[in-house]
């Protein structure tokens, strides 16, 4: 069975520029795509939730984006125990 996931413009555009910055925080986040704290949280939550980023535990808490073939990599394994 095939899996899609779907996320907002807005996501795609959080996970790209994790992709291209590493990691950020919230607020770094918010300031370079012109968006409200609550949006990126949304947004990273999603990106997580489809393991496409990791939460990095701290404070102020960062985020970093998981590229897609390690995210599919990661999904198959665990799909396969």
């Amino acid at each position: 069975m095939t899996k899609y996931i779907s996320i907002t413009p807005q996501t795609a555009s959080v996970y790209h520029l994790l992709l291209q910055k590493k990691q950020l925080t919230a607020k770094e986040i918010a300031k370079d795509l012109e968006l409200i704290p609550n949006a990126v949280y949304r947004s990273v939550k999603s990106l997580t939730n489809v393991g496409l980023a990791q939460e990095i535990n701290g404070w102020p808490k960062l985020f970093k984006a998981i590229t897609s073939q390690d995210a599919v990599e990661t999904y198959f394994r665990s799909s396969q125990d």
